[in-house]
């Protein structure tokens, strides 16, 4: 009951007459080509399935570690920022042309190569 469009009535029909009890068998009964389930319109179906996938979407981020990068440490940043800003002053890296706000097209934004600074970066520490 926790999803938009699904409501007590909904909720007890899923668990008790389709023997769906989790979000995951929610998704699975939901996709498209699936039995059709009483209740679930084109639309009901398409609104409770993008939530359900967006729901687990965080979960699996969750379980799979997304949360747990440990950030880079400030140096390190003030570092690499210090090296992008000396390689463009000196003309050293491509410049790449913005899609937005930028009429002409115009290359003028330096873009820097990650690899590039990265072992800049490194052979300095």
């Amino acid at each position: 009951m926790t999803l938009p469009g699904i409501g007590p009535a909904l909720a007890r029909h899923l668990a008790d007459d389709e023997d769906i009890e989790t979000l995951e068998e929610l998704e699975i009964a939901l996709q498209p080509g699936g039995h059709p389930i009483p209740g679930f319109g084109r639309r009901r179906r398409q609104l409770v399935l993008s939530k359900v996938s967006e729901g687990l979407g965080r979960i699996r981020s969750a379980r799979h570690g997304a949360g747990s990068v440990t950030p880079p440490p400030v140096s390190l940043l003030l570092d690499e920022d210090k090296l992008y800003n000396e390689r463009a002053a000196k003309g050293q890296l491509r410049l790449i042309a913005p899609k937005r706000f930028n009429p002409e097209g115009a290359a003028w934004l330096p873009a820097p190569c990650a690899t590039a600074m990265r072992q800049a970066i490194l052979s300095v520490q």
